[in-house]
């Protein structure tokens, strides 16, 4: 079981996870009703199974690298074989694919985007994450977009609501497509020494890591400024107290961190990526607080 949890990544597990039940929220609450939750239950289950497929494969493709900059990960360790792991990765792919279309075209429009990116991403001959510009576009792309507009357009056009993107979603969108470019880059500061080995050319080894951070950091500032701004000017159907304090917060604590991450370390680092993801999972919790206390 711990072998199993390990393969699937659980913090991707987690952001997907909060990512779905607060898309539904917000549905709901645009629409003036509660959520299906059968309907969730199927895009959770489907979107838990595309994430797998994208990071179980990520994981098969880079067994060697792995075996330098993640050791302890099932394949790299020989806890799990590749046979099984490519089982696991084929009937992931195959579960997501039955879920979307149990669920609806949205849904299925965004699981096929995972399978297609997540795909290009692994395998060759393109390899995505061979090149620092569609890594991260990859990344983004699927987390920042995919999956808030896809999925949000399934939930709220099952209760009759027309196929609208309002202004609470955009926001939400745009800073976890922030979040999303900084896990993108961030990820890649503690594994250099494998990437370079295997010519993966990070961000990271072209610019180096403090250039990075500092870029990542710089993004991610302005993303929260905007959020704030537009939250004291106000969004229909929020919060805009609640939004704007707690982003404050987020902006805090991020500063905080950045200035305290030592680039020499690989604990210090590691802890740094894992508080981003932090955040990424608070702002599936702030958005639907925010329209629940409006």
């Amino acid at each position: 079981m711990r072998t199993m949890v390990a393969f699937s990544r659980p913090h991707t597990i987690i952001g997907t996870t909060l990512s779905v039940g607060a898309l539904a929220i917000l549905a709901a609450l645009h629409a003036g009703g509660g959520p299906s939750w059968p309907l969730v239950a199927v895009v959770l289950v489907g979107s838990l199974a595309i994430n797998v497929y994208i990071v179980g494969l990520n994981q098969v493709t880079d067994v060697d690298i792995d075996r330098i900059n993640k050791p302890w990960l099932p394949l790299a360790s020989g806890a799990l074989s590749i046979t099984a792991a490519r089982w696991l990765v084929a009937g992931s792919a195959l579960l997501a694919g039955v879920a979307g279309l149990v669920a609806g075209p949205y849904a299925l429009a965004a699981f096929a985007v995972g399978f297609v990116v997540g795909t290009a991403y692994s395998l060759p001959p393109l390899r995505l994450k061979r090149s620092a510009l569609w890594a991260a576009l990859s990344i983004a792309g699927v987390r920042g977009l995919a999956v808030n507009l896809l999925l949000y357009l399934q939930f709220v056009t099952a209760t009759g609501a027309p196929a609208r993107l309002p202004a609470p979603l955009i926001a939400l969108t745009a800073i976890v497509l922030a979040l999303s470019l900084a896990i993108a880059w961030f990820k890649d500061i503690p594994d250099m020494d494998g990437d370079r080995r295997f010519s993966v050319r990070t961000l990271t080894l072209r610019l180096g890591p403090r250039r990075v951070l500092t870029l990542g950091m710089t993004v991610l500032a302005v993303a929260y400024g905007m959020v704030i701004i537009v939250a004291l000017v106000g969004l229909p159907g929020l919060n805009g107290g609640i939004l704007a304090a707690a982003h404050m917060v987020s902006l805090t604590v991020l500063i905080i961190a950045g200035t305290r991450v030592d680039l020499a370390r690989r604990p210090s680092i590691a802890r740094f990526y894992l508080l981003i993801w932090g955040l990424f999972y608070a702002e599936y919790v702030i958005f639907p607080t925010a329209g629940l206390l409006a």
